[in-house]
């Protein structure tokens, strides 16, 4: 055991008020891996022989008195070596780059650790533990490292959290709820703290209920009137004009929801008619786009009209809502959505070709959305600012994190939807097949490994759903193309079912993870740049050029 100390070592019967050490703790592989702790005091103790031994089933730790038998101190040494632990200090080092690391150093970095307060008779220790370890296993050195001294009389061990619930032995930190900055009381079994009781269930659910998810709050209330008020003003139009002037429906749906989304930009302006402003751009929006479907363009106008008003309804309410950067990168992101689907429409007649070109380009633009979301919430540029020495205010850093996570996530939705569409678009097709079903499967996915490169659940169940609607295609039309073999589509569906089965009761290690995250990269790009050749021979590119030749 090593230890280095502040002050020179203290004589017998002294404390030294501050301490650190690091002490080597043996690990099941015969290494041994540094333990860092600071403790207030630390009083000196004669050396006495003890003996400690872990109950299996109780999952306490027991010691005897110093007067133990030999074959007890045996069977306790044995027993302490052991456990499979390591305790964690600050005052271990990560290896330097090109410097090789050993087995036991790559065994302790490749554990989450929790910062906690061990609170013994005689000393206080600030520690990281392991958090993925049994609690029992950690017991032989917390009571070294706490200095327990033996009593006379067996006593089981625990380690109780502040309210007084034991921590199970065979349980790990995580699993008990232990949080950074918890503290630990080590005490006997019987000297432990009772845990909490209840004298009033009437004041425990009265305190208890703001806690409870699901309440009815005032943001319920606002949000079913708001519900109400749009859906009430569009119903009560359509009725008035289905009686009075159904042919002029159109433009009057029209012309009134532009009236309401102006309307309530207005009003959401002030703050005590802001909920009144939303539900006027709602109202608004869905009397526009009845208008819209009662002029009866086709599919591609109808999409496009219907793009655009979602676009003047998201800048309406980034001025309302106060989040301009936000909301105009989602309105931006959709109008070059909409802009891709009208390119490709002009380039392509055949809609499965279209959606080929435009589920593409939605994929590439999902690529850029990161970068996209950095630099429209302003968090690159006060990089830059922070970078060339200038003071950024930490209000300004977290309004631009929030509003880079709102873009990424509103820009991610509408691609996935973009990218969701084309896909079932494209599995339409009954012509190109040869082509089109595994152009299908590669931009599927591309799609689905895209996703994880996303932080929030809203952006990868988006895309996640975009590629689920990808596969169902991909079914359908297998089953087209073959009809004969309708074993084979559902064989690759039952696959993807039961790999996403394992996957809940299956966790890789950490390097067989990252492993596979290297390998999942060289897949996706491998996945989008076979997507050009085999649009090109959706087209027939290909096939012109075999005739030219002959």
């Amino acid at each position: 055991m090593t230890a280095s100390s502040s002050n020179p070592s203290p004589s017998a019967g002294t404390a030294s008020p501050t301490r650190s050490c690091s002490v080597p703790i043996r690990t099941s592989g015969g290494g041994s891996t540094p333990c860092g702790c600071s403790s207030s005091a630390s009083p000196s103790r004669p050396s006495s022989p003890r003996c400690a031994s872990v109950s299996p089933s109780s999952g306490t730790f027991s010691r005897n008195s110093a007067n133990a038998s030999s074959n007890s101190s045996n069977s306790s040494n044995s027993s302490r070596e052991a456990p499979h632990t390591s305790l964690r200090g600050t005052s271990t080092s990560r290896p330097r780059r090109g410097q090789p690391t050993e087995p036991q150093e790559i065994d302790r970095m490749a554990h989450a650790f929790t910062r906690v307060t061990l609170i013994g008779a005689k000393r206080h220790l600030d520690l990281l533990l392991p958090s993925d370890r049994p609690v029992g296993g950690l017991m032989p050195q917390v009571l070294d490292l706490l200095q327990d001294e033996p009593s006379e009389d067996v006593a089981a061990k625990l380690l109780v959290s502040p309210d007084g619930t034991p921590l199970d032995a065979a349980g790990t930190l995580d699993d008990a709820g232990v949080t950074d900055g918890s503290s630990l009381l080590l005490c006997n079994a019987a000297e432990a703290p009772p845990a909490a009781v209840v004298y009033d269930v009437t004041d425990l659910v009265v305190d208890g209920t703001p806690e409870v998810r699901g309440r009815w709050t005032a943001g319920f209330t606002a949000a079913t009137a708001i519900v109400f008020a749009a859906l009430g003003l569009w119903a009560g139009a359509e009725l008035l004009l289905a009686a009075y002037a159904p042919t002029s429906a159109w433009w009057v749906l029209c012309v009134l929801g532009a009236v309401l989304l102006g309307a309530g930009t207005l009003a959401g302006t002030v703050p005590r008619f802001r909920a009144l402003g939303v539900a006027f751009l709602a109202a608004g929006w869905i009397c526009a786009f009845a208008g819209i479907v009662h002029r009866g363009e086709g599919l591609p106008m109808t999409a496009l009209l219907t793009s655009a008003l979602t676009v003047l309804l998201f800048l309406a309410v980034g001025i309302v809502a106060t989040r301009r950067r936000a909301m105009t990168s989602a309105a931006l992101t959709l109008g070059a959505v909409a802009l891709v689907w009208v390119a490709a429409s002009t380039l392509a007649s055949e809609p499965p070709r279209a959606a080929a070109l435009a589920a593409l380009a939605s994929i590439l633009v999902l690529g850029m959305l990161p970068k996209i979301a950095l630099s429209a919430s302003g968090l690159a540029t006060l990089d830059d600012q922070r970078a060339k020495g200038d003071t950024i205010a930490r209000t300004d850093a977290l309004d631009a994190v929030a509003a880079a996570h709102a873009t990424l996530s509103f820009g991610s939705v509408i691609t996935a939807a973009s990218i969701g569409a084309g896909l079932w678009i494209l599995g339409t097709d009954d012509t190109t097949q040869v082509w089109t079903l595994p152009l299908l499967a590669a931009l599927t996915v591309a799609t689905a490994l895209r996703a994880r490169a996303f932080p929030l659940a809203a952006e990868r169940l988006a895309l996640y759903t975009a590629s689920a609607v990808g596969l169902a295609a991909l079914a359908v039309s297998a089953l087209r193309f073959l009809p004969q073999q309708p074993w084979l589509s559902a064989a690759v569906v039952l696959l993807i079912g039961v790999l996403s089965a394992l996957s809940l009761a299956v966790e890789p290690a950490d390097h067989v993870a990252a492993r596979g995250r290297q390998q999942a990269k060289r897949l996706e790009t491998l996945a989008i740049l076979a997507s050009v050749p085999l649009i090109v021979g959706m087209f027939g590119v290909f096939a012109q050029l075999l005739e030219s030749f002959r």
